[in-house]
């Protein structure tokens, strides 16, 4: 890993933990997820939004220009504004989308809450995602957030995600894991 990577996170984490650390001591911290949801959803839906926060070569002024504009629109908190403008100074705004998903870690982990995904050929019922959330928030001892994924590609079975795990449970794994067993009996017989 390069040590570029590493200043990256390493000023990311501390960017995030002073917001957060802000964010609880003010109450205010599901009105700054809230408004980064905003901006997240601002930048996959406008290319040149995108462009003018995701682009470090962006001048100060352009960017703070595009920051009173999503004010305007999205009416954002002022620990919200504040932490941009200061995001914008530091020419760091471009780090936007990595200090959002590190804010959102600190969120679930502040509200004990775990997010997991499930992929699964088709829509779960209630009751299947109610089973397979109690026996994830009994082994990790936390409140589940439920997010399904329709995949028709895996055939059948489950695919759980967990963090950074993943419980693989497909009908088209198994076949991936037998066709590659296949392969190698087959080159080890020659």
């Amino acid at each position: 890993m390069s040590n570029n990577i590493v200043t990256q996170r390493l000023v990311v984490n501390r960017y995030v933990k002073s917001l957060f650390d802000l964010a609880v001591v003010a109450q205010k911290t599901q009105e700054i997820q809230q408004d980064f949801a905003a901006i997240k959803a601002l930048i996959s839906q406008s290319s040149k939004a995108k462009a003018m926060i995701l682009n470090p070569f962006i001048a100060v002024n352009k960017q703070k220009q595009l920051l009173e504009t999503i004010n305007t629109h999205f009416k954002l908190d002022k620990i919200t504004q504040n932490f941009f403008n200061l995001l914008i100074q530091n020419r760091r705004f471009y780090l936007f989308s990595h200090i959002c998903k590190i804010f959102n870690n600190h969120l679930l982990a502040y509200n004990n809450q775990l997010t997991i995904d499930v992929t699964s050929v088709t829509k779960l019922s209630k009751k299947q995602e109610q089973e397979i959330t109690d026996i994830i928030a009994k082994k990790y001892n936390k409140k589940v957030i439920f997010n399904n994924v329709v995949d028709s590609n895996i055939i059948g079975g489950l695919i759980i995600k967990i963090n950074n795990h993943m419980i693989v449970c497909s009908i088209s794994e198994e076949l991936n894991r037998f066709v590659a067993g296949s392969r190698q009996s087959l080159l080890t017989f020659n």
